[in-house]
């Protein structure tokens, strides 16, 4: 493939949804290139370049295409440090501080197919034992397709395989009947009664954000990683008005905000796990 159409489509991507692919991990939007061009039938890649460049594309190969370029991958209970932090004090803090009769937000905003929320709902069901509150836990994601798998709540065999104890598999997951005698891919549905705790949209994080809601806690992990400093720098302002006074930014564990913005968060390790604290 040519460098031209490469550079063509890193542009068009950094464009539109801020994701940047410098020229040493071009083989990776080769590959999604591929998977693009097996998806629509097109005969060649210089198809795909002349329909684009040209403006001929619909707005479903637009979207279909920006979503290919996207990263997915995710597990359940990713960084299991963390998530202790989260259940023995992170939570249960923000908790102690939570005024009288107002519902715990959680904001999951770079959901993917949903194994995060599904993580913290867990976890906060299991702070329910010892403690009355409500909780809701607000989905986004660029990713209309893995939006619409996440708001499913069904699972493959392998996915449910990746950070669930058979403890919480045996408790908040129930086997998918396919009609078969033996399914060979057996799959599994997500807890129904959590599921009505979560909310779903999709949401361009470079674009203003609908919502006018708070927020306690935001997760925004493995996505900063991605953009561009100024791209970083406008996505962390949006989301430092989203998060109450006192509440938190989730990163993932690589990320942080040196050069992004150390004056509106207090880095904070708790529990051995680094988060941002939003100053007052």
């Amino acid at each position: 493939m040519s460098k031209a159409i490469l550079e063509y489509f890193s542009n068009l991507i950094a464009k539109e949804i801020g994701i940047t692919y410098v020229e040493s991990d071009y083989y990776q939007l080769e590959i999604r290139l591929q998977n693009f061009q097996k998806l629509k039938s097109y005969e060649s890649m210089e198809a795909i370049y002349s329909k684009f460049q040209s403006g001929r594309a619909t707005s479903q190969e637009f979207q279909e295409f920006l979503e290919l370029a996207t990263n997915n991958e995710t597990s359940f209970f990713r960084d299991t440090t963390l998530f202790r932090a989260l259940k023995s004090e992170i939570f249960p803090k923000a908790l102690d501080a939570l005024p009288s009769g107002q519902t715990f937000r959680i904001w999951s905003a770079a959901a993917s197919s949903g194994q995060e929320a599904c993580s913290i709902a867990m976890t906060l069901d299991e702070l329910q034992h010892h403690r009355s509150f409500q909780f809701h836990i607000q989905c986004t994601d660029f990713n209309a397709q893995v939006l619409a798998r996440a708001k499913e709540g069904i699972f493959t065999h392998l996915e449910t395989s990746r950070g669930l104890s058979p403890e919480l598999m045996e408790k908040y997951f129930t086997l998918v009947d396919d009609g078969k005698p033996v399914s060979p891919q057996p799959r599994h549905r997500f807890d129904s009664r959590l599921l009505q705790k979560m909310s779903f949209s999709q949401l361009n994080l470079l674009t203003p954000f609908p919502s006018s809601e708070m927020f306690h806690v935001v997760f925004l992990r493995n996505m900063l990683i991605y953009q561009s400093v100024p791209n970083r720098k406008q996505i962390v302002l949006r989301l430092k008005d989203k998060i109450v006074p006192g509440g938190f930014l989730v990163l993932g564990a690589t990320e942080n905000l040196i050069g992004i913005d150390e004056t509106s968060f207090e880095q904070a390790s708790i529990g051995g796990a680094v988060l941002y604290r939003r100053n007052p």
